[in-house]
This record gives C-alpha cells, structure tokens and sequence, in this order.
C-alpha cells in the first residue's frame, strides 16, 4: 500500500511530467532509494490492474499514456489521496482560514478536531501561523470569551484572507480544497453562490477574467460574516461607484444574499468588483476618459522607451484598457494580486519586464506607491503578446483548447508559442470555449490541474505558461505522440526500429525503442538549447563612429537629423530612415522625448533600416521639441531597429543607463566619443 510519499511521488511524474530520478531527488529532497522503492510500489499497482510498468533508461523514467491516465485517475478517485490534504502546510491553511472567516467561539480543541491533529501539533501550527501573520501586521491572540481570533486592522484581515485564497487557487487541486472547507466547515455549496454572481454579472455587464470569478466567490463566501459585523475605516464610496454604477448595483445585490446591509461594505464590495472584472473601452462609465489616457500614455511611453511603434494602436488599447482599469482600482484600493509566474516573466521577459517598469514610472507618482512587481508582471505579458508581427492564416488541422487561468496576457504568450510549436494546431482560450463544444478538441494545453480535464475525455499535458527551449522540446515529443498515436522518432531511425521490429519480440522491442527515444531527446535537447541566442547589447548596436558630441541644431527637426546622420553614414539606414524619423515625430508629436532632456527618434523599419544600432548625441544648445514635461531636449538616441523585439536588451539597458545621474554627468563632460563608449562597456561589465 502506497503512503503520502509515495503519492507525492506519483503526483510529480503523472501530474507535473517530472520523468527524471535526479529531479525528483532534488525537488523533493529525497533519496535516490526511496524514490526507487516508491517506483516498485507504483510498478505493483500497475501490474496488478494490467497496465504498462513505468520503465527506466539510465535516470529517465518512460511512463505509457495509458498507464499515465489511469494513475492521474487513481490519484484522483482514490481515498488515500486525501491524506495528502493534512500535510502541514494544507493543516495550516485551514486555521488560518477558520480564523479569518469564523467569528464563532474557536478553541483549541475546536481545532483539534477540525485537523484530526494532536494537541502539541495543533500548538505549533498557531507559532508558525503568528509568525506569517506578523508580516501583515495582525496577531492571533485568545481570550475566553472568543476563544482564537484575529487582531489586527480589518482591511489587512481581508487583504491577508484574499491573498491566502489566491494563492491557494493557483495551486493543483486548490479549488477543491477550498470547496470542500467552504461545504464541509460553513456549510455553503459554493457553486451554487457562483451560479448566483455569474447571473447577477451577466445582468448588469460584468465580465471576469478567467480565473476571477472563482477568487471572488471564495472570497466573498469566506469573508460574509465579516462584512455583516465589520466596516472599514477607509472611504470606498468615491465617485467612481456611486450607486447609479453597475459595479454598485451588482454588489448590492449579491450582498443581499448574504443579508449585508451596511453602505461602506456595499461601497468596498463595488472597489473590489473593478479589481476583479475586466475594462471594457465600449463602455460609458465615469472612469472612461481617464482610464484611457493612462492607457494612451503608458503605450506611447513604451513605445518610445523600446523604440517601436504598433502597426495598430487601438488594438493595442483595446487589449490593455482590460487589463488596467482593474489594475488601477486594485492599487488605488490595496487590493491583493497574486501572479504566480513573476519570477518566471522576469527572467524568460527580463528586458521586456525592464522596459514596462520604466513605462509605468509616471504611474506610480500617481499612487504614490511602487507598483506591485505581480502588476508589472501581468502588464508584461500584455506588451510581449502585442509585439508579435502578425503572422499569414496557415492551414489548420488539429483543434487545442489552451485553459491557462493566469490573465489573458500569459494566455496570449502561452498561445504565441505554442502556435509557433505547432502550426497544424488551431488554439482555442479558456475564454473562447464557453460557447464551443469540448468534443470538439483534439487535445487540451493546462496549466493548472482541475477535475473538469478528466470529465473531458480529452489527452491533456500539463505545461508551464512561459517555456524554456528544453521544456519546448519535450513538449513537442509529447504532443506529436498524442496527435499522431506514435512517438516522435527521426524518420530514418524509423526505419530502422521497423526492422528491427521484425526480428524480436514485443517486450525486446519496447525497452530497444525506449532506448532510442532516450538518446534522441538527449541530443535532440541539446541541440534545440545551444540554437537559442540572446539579443545584442547596447555596446553591440553602437560604436565610437555613432556618437556626436555638441552637435548645433537651431529646431527639433535639425537636432534629429544632425544627431543621427551617422546612421546613413556608417551604413546602418537609408536617408529616406531619416525622413521617417522626421514624418513620425510630425504625425505622433514629440512622444519621442521619452524622459528629462532626451529624445529617442525611430521610424518603422521598412522606412530604409539596414541593421540594428543606435547613435549617441549631445547637443551645443538645448532644443525644445514641444514636450512640456521634458524639454528641453539635450540628448539625441537615434534608433534603427529591423523588429519589434531584436533590440529590446539594448534599449532595457539604455533605459538602466538614463535613471543613473553619472551617465549624464559622462555625457555633458566627455571630450571624445570613446569615453561614452568606455562607460557604457563598464556598466555592462558590472551588470
């Protein structure tokens, strides 16, 4: 009979596709031996229900599709599986919920019981728990007459409770640790509340990101008794929700069912729903005008801090304007947000992520905060997705169903690559499928485990939102066997397995093709790591030849055309380049004056752009260039760029360079052009 540790192993190789002994071995901090043994017992379990073995090559664990489903299935269906929810951290998590959304009498033996947990057990799990709450400001405290409780600011009670439940949320099987608590503790079928808010949404043109309307039902369901006892100290009720709003008259209404009366919580309720739902730029709301300036603002600033402009801008409004205006309530409210991929765009997005930072830099004056590092993250995604080119329809054969609840920017990324992987295979998002039938899928894309993929029918790999060249690989292997029922072999080598097939028996001919599949991933994996490339530096597009100092220019159009004439001169632009830079400072206005003092001028790549570079100029005299906000203008960065993406390292960094006062000092004080580029190499070096 199989343990918890032994389910936590089985959970990573059927669930998260962890196939290698070494992995497991450092991921779960185990012994090459007990992962071994946990195997034999797997291997048990297959025999005895007539399945394929989980086999080895080397340290590779090579694992059938029908044994893999009918383990997921086991794991699922399984009683023994629950034991893994009273693992200490799932224990913890119920106190810490019990205590946030119960206002009854809570004892020490109160949760004993609940935990199934000994007393000292239970003991240690309230230190831990006092030790995470610390850092939101609340205390767990007891007293006689109310047994456990909170203590602490009411809004940081509510903001720790949502952060607890987001978390939980975007982790494997999250949702239905939660629906279990929220019907076995409080008594309350949380689907059918949810059916009660998605009514009420449709009726007064509320819409949801994907995985919202989930967060903001656990959510309200856990903290009703606190918004009937409690009221908040803030003002909720600005005019952004006065109660003509929908945002209103939906909270209104859905309160009800839980008999909250009081005005302030009603108001809070509203600022929460504009966190939550989406920004439609259709609608007539109050907040229009200016959710869309901010929007209008933030793209032109990144497309002159990344030197790029959109092909077609209002798309690009549309798809942002979505994204945030609930952002914007979500910080102006100090409303939680959890993004559980921001590492990940950090480091897969770096430059991207460095360039959108920059962007939202006059936002932040406006909240008088730092943004959120999970705001910038999600506001990432968005700008990567809109710069992919759009690409020629190709012939579709395979229809994906992608359910990525992350937010529709990592949606759209995690769509671009896998169409990019996978050009026979039509996508469908989460968002797209309501009205579609699922019979219809040959093969759903997850990023989150839930138990509608097993009501489905359907193969389904589990993938991450944003890939590495290896996991690309490995995913390409997998979906190639699932589509065509065969695994991806070299059709040469093919060949020769079907002779090979001849001369042996069926047992020989599975360990001889396991081998093969081994050693072709390993070279193949190799291969597809080594291919990938980084973009060029800063120091890499420019050079000595391309900068000018104290250039003279009496007018904004002498200053760019003096500035950036060694571009044509080195051979890196046409002349007509010039003139686009020219014709597009005209058309757009002095948008490219990006920050205090600098103007980046850049024209779309078929204005004559022969290579990727950027010059470097300093002028005599400032020029004014009609930039209230930055003129006037004393240093010229021209940009050739041949895409929207080859030299964002470049400009990333070049944005680092121009929020440090020393490369401005280097630039007013240098006598030659290679003391610019000797900074420039330093900074790099430090980097």
């Amino acid at each position: 009979m199989m343990d918890n540790q032994d389910l936590v192993i089985l959970h990573e190789i059927t669930f998260r596709n962890e196939r290698t002994i070494e992995n497991l071995e450092t991921k779960l901090a185990m012994s090459k031996r007990q992962i071994t043994y946990a195997l034999k017992k797997v291997n048990e379990l297959l025999n005895e229900n007539s399945q394929e073995e989980i086999c080895t090559s080397g340290s590779k664990l090579l694992i059938s599709t029908a044994s893999e489903n009918f383990l997921q299935n086991y794991l699922l269906k399984s009683s023994i599986f629950e034991e893994i929810y009273h693992s200490k951290k799932n224990r913890q998590l119920m106190i810490l919920l019990i205590l946030s959304c119960s206002l009854e009498f809570l004892s020490l033996d109160h949760l004993i019981i609940m935990l199934d947990a000994s007393r000292s057990t239970v003991l240690n799990d309230l230190k831990d728990i006092k030790i995470l709450l610390a850092e939101n400001n609340l205390e767990v405290t007891y007293s006689r007459k109310r047994g456990y409780y909170l203590l602490g600011n009411e809004e940081n009670i509510r903001y720790a409770l949502m952060q607890i439940v987001l978390k939980c949320l975007n982790e494997d099987h999250g949702e239905l640790f939660l629906e279990n608590f929220i019907f076995k503790y409080l008594e309350i079928n949380s689907l059918d509340f949810e059916e009660k808010i998605l009514e009420a949404s449709q009726n007064y043109h509320i819409h949801f990101f994907e995985n919202k309307l989930k967060e903001f039902t656990y959510c309200f369901i856990l903290l009703n008794q606190r918004l009937k006892s409690y009221t908040m100290n803030s003002d909720y009720s600005k005019e952004a929700f006065h109660i003509e709003t929908n945002e209103y008259k939906f909270s209104e209404l859905i309160c009800n069912y839980f008999e909250i009366t009081d005005k302030q919580n009603i108001s809070y309720v509203s600022a929460w729903i504009a966190g939550v739902s989406s920004g439609d730029i259709t609608k007539s709301t109050n907040d229009k005008e200016m959710i869309e300036q901010i929007v209008r603002r933030l793209i032109s600033r990144f497309e002159s801090l990344a030197g790029i402009r959109f092909l077609d801008t209002n798309v690009v409004v549309r798809r942002l304007y979505e994204h945030v205006r609930p952002a914007y309530y979500r910080i102006l409210y100090q409303l939680p947000i959890f993004n559980p991929l921001t590492e990940k765009i950090q480091k897969e997005y770096a430059e991207m992520y460095s360039l959108v930072k920059e962007a939202l830099k006059p936002l932040q004056a406006l909240f008088e905060s730092e943004l959120p590092s999970d705001e910038i993250a999600f506001l990432t995604v968005h700008f990567a997705a809109s710069t992919y080119e759009e690409q020629e329809k190709r012939i579709k054969r395979n229809r994906g169903l992608v359910l990525c609840p992350s937010g529709i920017g990592t949606s759209l990324i995690l769509v671009k690559e896998l169409e990019a992987l996978f050009p026979s295979i039509e996508f469908v998002t989460e968002s797209s499928h309501e009205k579609t039938d699922i019979s219809s899928f040959d093969i759903i894309f997850t990023t989150i485990i839930t138990q509608f993929l097993f009501n489905s029918n359907i193969p389904f790999i589990v993938v991450n939102p944003i890939m590495n060249p290896k996991e690309k690989f490995e995913l390409i292997g997998r979906v190639y066997e699932i589509i065509n029922k065969e695994p991806l072999i070299n059709p040469q080598v093919r060949d020769v397995l079907n002779i090979v097939k001849k001369h042996v028996n069926e047992e020989q001919y599975f360990k001889i093709e396991n081998d093969v599949l081994m050693q072709s991933d390993e070279i193949n994996s190799h291969v597809i790591i080594e291919d990938g490339g980084d973009y060029p530096l800063l120091s890499e597009v420019t050079s000595k030849k391309l900068v000018k100092l104290n250039v003279p220019a009496s007018n904004w159009e002498e200053a760019i055309r003096n500035s950036t004439d060694v571009l044509v001169k080195e051979g890196k632009v046409l002349p007509s380049y010039i003139d686009g830079m020219i014709q597009t400072t005209r058309e757009s206005g002095p948008y490219i004056v990006i920050t205090k003092h600098v103007a980046l001028p850049h024209a779309r790549p078929e204005s004559g752009a022969k290579e990727i570079a950027i010059s470097i100029a300093t002028l005599e005299h400032p020029v004014v260039f009609g930039n209230k906000e930055n003129d006037p203008v004393k240093y010229v960065f021209g940009l050739s760029a041949l895409d929207n993406k080859t030299h964002l390292t470049a400009m990333a960094e070049l944005a680092e360079l121009l929020d440090q006062k020393k490369f401005y000092d280097v630039l007013d004080t240098a006598k030659s052009p290679e003391e610019i580029i000797a900074y420039i190499l330093k900074f790099e070096s430090e980097e």
